[in-house]
């Protein structure tokens, strides 16, 4: 019998011998899971892999303590270290509520990508401030956020990105950042809009703008009192606010609820704030993460010449079953004469849509 099939005996016997209890002395059920492995090619596959291997703490404990693993005894794990991996698993919480965050599958919002990035550095100053020994690695993840966080802020797309989100609009910035950088994300943001309705007056990209009016009342409202159903004909209206005045009415706006459908939004405000909206549209496509495509390119993924790739999301599957591709690939990544549909077939035959990708985390 293999170690792994041994190991599940151990759960299933104890669940049903009531083996495992939790600190109160109460009788528990483990769940009847595998342990997983390292997966280089899913971020937060550490933290994963500690949540099950402690939710699993009892069952692996019981296992090393039997006769028949006399010969592997040695590796039976002490007490130091499981509060070890008790202390990495704190640490690597925000961390992977950050790549939950950014890597949904849901509308790409970049606008939460600085928002979440500072919520982690909060959140690792908050636990190496309460739980001191924990703090020299803190430091060392604090500097890594730290240069991605200063990374992002090279650049103004982020945010660009959130002035066009309409439940932040400038109010994150205004309340979180400093002047001197608040000022500076204004002066590009209206330097944009000055490029964008520049460009959109021209001739050859400009379109007027159709707002709907209404039409004169109804027979049925004038002579009985119904309720007036209008219909809405097509009226060119050119706007008539300066780009200072849009900026002004979008940003001081009544902020939308949290979780508004940004598209649908924008589809709904192209006529109130025109310039604001060309903007939306360059903008609000970029992606936080690069975790949402990683279905297009899987096959790819789990080839360790392509080194690039690492920090992209493999499937919690991929962590319990090692998968190792012995035919063809290698002549499918470097024949010049592999197109697509090579390429999706390998997908398809790899079945990887039917995975699942979403990490079972346990409390304990």
């Amino acid at each position: 019998m293999h170690d792994s099939d041994r190991f599940r005996d151990c759960i299933l016997r104890g669940n049903e011998e009531g083996w495992f209890r939790d600190d109160n002395g109460d009788l528990i059920q483990l769940p009847v899971v595998e342990l997983l492995l390292d997966e280089p090619t899913r971020w937060d596959s550490v933290y994963v892999l500690i949540n099950r291997l402690r939710t699993l703490q009892q069952a692996v404990t019981t296992f090393f303590d039997a006769w028949a693993q006399c010969s592997i005894s040695e590796k039976r794990l002490s007490e130091m270290d499981w509060q070890f991996l008790q202390d990495l698993e704190v640490i690597l919480e925000a961390p992977h509520a950050t790549q939950q965050k950014l890597s949904s599958e849901s509308t790409p919002l970049l606008s939460h990508a600085v928002p979440t990035f500072e919520e982690l550095i909060n959140g690792w100053e908050s636990i190496g401030l309460h739980v001191p020994h924990c703090k020299p690695i803190i430091d060392i993840g604090l500097i890594l956020a730290s240069k991605y966080t200063d990374r992002m802020g090279a650049t103004h797309a982020y945010s660009v990105a959130m002035f066009i989100d309409p439940a932040m609009r400038m109010s994150w910035m205004d309340s979180l950042w400093e002047a001197d950088r608040v000022k500076d994300a204004k002066k590009f943001i209206l330097k944009l809009m000055h490029s964008k309705r520049a460009e959109n007056s021209n001739p050859a990209h400009s379109q007027p703008v159709v707002v709907p009016q209404p039409l004169p009342c109804t027979l049925g409202s004038r002579h009985y009192g119904l309720p007036a159903v209008h219909a809405h004909g097509p009226h060119h209206h050119e706007s008539g606010q300066t780009v200072d005045q849009e900026f002004t009415s979008y940003a001081t706006a009544t902020l939308s609820p949290r979780g508004t459908d940004i598209l649908t939004f924008w589809n709904a405000s192209q006529s109130m704030f025109p310039t604001i909206f060309s903007i939306a549209m360059d903008y609000a496509p970029v992606q936080a993460s690069a975790v949402p495509c990683k279905r297009m390119v899987k096959f790819f993924l789990k080839k360790e010449w392509l080194n690039f790739t690492k920090g992209w999301a493999a499937s919690q599957w991929d962590m319990e079953h090692r998968v190792v591709y012995n035919r063809g690939s290698n002549e499918l990544l470097t024949s010049t004469n592999s197109t697509n549909d090579a390429l999706l077939r390998a997908i398809a035959e790899e079945e990887c849509d039917n995975i699942e990708d979403t990490a079972i985390i346990y409390d304990k």
